[in-house]
């Protein structure tokens, strides 16, 4: 798991665990403002009890958010009715508070013969609870069963409660929201720090390597032209018998020389020099200088596209990417060199019909001295890269293995062209 994924999952469990905690806590205060609002109810309904029992329910002042009262005996049948309490009451089981969402009220629907169950008593002790009342009960007779209150029913207007659920519902949502963009901002600031990291480090490696780069080809430069020298002068004496091996001497140094040449061409300023370039007529001007046969589809349709690049830098892009699809084991007249625009940018387009880059070094293509080939110096790719961003440009590249390369280089128009 690489880093940025790893933060990723980090965030997620932070965020996940704290909106948790945070839903907890409104959930519970919530209950708990629900049960300080229902104790007050409880008062009321206990004196509603008490007044039936003494005949004078009817005097009872209900208060006006008290929309329904039924009082109910053994047989469910309605004792004394209120405001909407149903006539035949059909649920008995819930003997807890609920709310009502159609109506938005609060239900207490109570069977006397099932009170409420302490969290923290003793099982032995709720039996007998629940034993004495059934034994007092069985010794009542039917008629007073008929009279007797078992349930009871009352509906509150809950306003007051729905307000304050509402309200913490609410505050789940901003603080989820407030906890999302604190992870979010924090996770953002951990990445550009990684990015800027990467980036110093990336430049340090390339500092030393530029300067260990820089004396190499210095000190390189100097023995090559000796042993051209000396090659020469063994040529000029007139024996054959070693021109095989000067022959091969020479064509190393030949291609010594060229990668010195590479690697101070990416040491240099990408930016360069720039100029106003017309980008089809560059194109053209650096392809009649090579020898071999490109395939130009459409060139001459293209667009004029107005380009601000320092012409030597051009041409090393594009002799850069037409000597790897060369080098790819494409056919002559498999690479092909397209010019378009794409919106504020012209875009060059270098396929080949080569061997492909393999998926595992898509990675590291613009690593300088990154190479796969036994004879490259690892710094044509890098060096595209370099000169395009210097350019203001990007450089896209498409591969499969055994179906070529398409190598897509951006640079962006002279505004107004």
């Amino acid at each position: 798991m690489n880093e940025r994924r790893f933060l990723y999952l980090i965030l997620t469990l932070i965020f996940l665990v704290l909106t948790a905690m945070t839903v907890m806590i409104m959930i519970t205060q919530t209950r708990q403002k629900t049960f300080e609002y229902l104790l007050e109810y409880e008062k009321v309904l206990n004196h509603l009890y008490h007044t039936y029992n003494e005949g004078e329910i009817d005097k009872v002042d209900i208060p006006d958010d008290i929309s329904s009262v039924g009082l109910y005996n053994f047989y469910k049948q309605p004792l004394y009715l209120y405001g909407n309490a149903p006539k035949v009451l059909l649920d008995e089981g819930k003997n807890r508070p609920h709310f009502s969402g159609e109506r938005n009220t609060i239900v207490l629907n109570r069977d006397l013969l099932n009170p409420f169950i302490p969290v923290l008593s003793d099982e032995a002790f709720i039996d007998g609870i629940h034993s004495n009342l059934f034994n007092r009960v069985s010794s009542k007779s039917e008629d007073e069963k008929q009279s007797m209150i078992r349930y009871v029913y009352m509906e509150i207007t809950d306003a007051p409660v729905m307000l304050f659920r509402r309200k913490n519902n609410l505050v789940i949502v901003l603080v989820s929201a407030l906890i999302l963009i604190i992870l979010l901002y924090m996770g953002n600031l951990y990445l550009r720090n990684m990015k800027y990291r990467n980036q110093i480090e990336s430049q340090e490696r390339l500092v030393m390597l530029g300067t260990a780069a820089r004396t190499l080809t210095h000190e390189v430069k100097n023995p090559l032209s000796s042993i051209r020298l000396q090659t020469s002068i063994i040529k000029r004496s007139g024996c054959t018998l070693h021109d095989p091996s000067l022959k091969i001497i020479n064509e190393e140094v030949s291609r010594l020389a060229a990668m010195t040449e590479r690697v101070g061409d990416f040491l240099r300023h990408p930016g360069g020099i720039p100029s106003l370039l017309d980008l089809k007529n560059e194109v053209y001007q650096i392809l009649d200088k090579r020898k071999e046969e490109i395939q130009l589809p459409d060139i001459e349709n293209a667009p004029v596209l107005m380009v601000r690049i320092d012409p030597e830098r051009l041409k090393s892009i594009l002799d850069n990417l037409l000597n790897n699809a060369l080098e790819s084991g494409s056919e002559e007249s498999d690479i092909s060199l397209t010019l378009e625009r794409n919106g504020s940018h012209a875009v060059i387009t270098v396929s080949d019909g080569g061997a492909g880059i393999p998926r595992e070094n898509m990675k590291r293509i613009f690593d300088p001295f990154f190479t796969t080939k036994s004879k490259g110096s690892g710094v044509g790719l890098a060096i595209v890269h370099s000169y395009t961003q210097g350019a203001g440009g990007s450089v896209n590249i498409e591969s499969t293995p055994e179906n070529g390369t398409r190598v897509r280089v951006s640079l962006p128009l002279e505004k107004g062209s």
